[in-house]
């Protein structure tokens, strides 16, 4: 599990949701190989190229915009997080 994953979700959600981001790439990949089997004899590669380079554009923006911090406070209201003393690892 990667570490955004495990820092955001922590070690009880972050499997479960790393799951569904792996899911989300292998749905994407399917997606994209069906536009081209399907839209390839129809407009060509080159429109195709420029929609998948569009729906990248759309993803790097996203990616770049998004931030991994907790809102703790809302969250502590809400009553979401179990406060334990913090653990010496030594």
């Amino acid at each position: 599990m990667p570490v955004p994953v495990a820092k955001m979700f922590g070690p009880k959600y972050g499997v479960r949701v790393y799951s569904i981001v792996v899911l989300g790439a292998l749905l994407s990949s399917m997606f994209d190989t069906a536009c081209i089997v399907a839209l390839y004899d129809t407009i060509g590669i080159k429109p195709i190229f420029e929609l998948s380079g569009s729906f990248a554009a759309i993803a790097l923006m996203v990616s770049l915009c998004f931030d991994e911090k907790l809102d703790v406070e809302k969250m502590d209201k809400k009553g979401l997080l179990d406060w334990e003393p913090a653990k010496a690892y030594l």
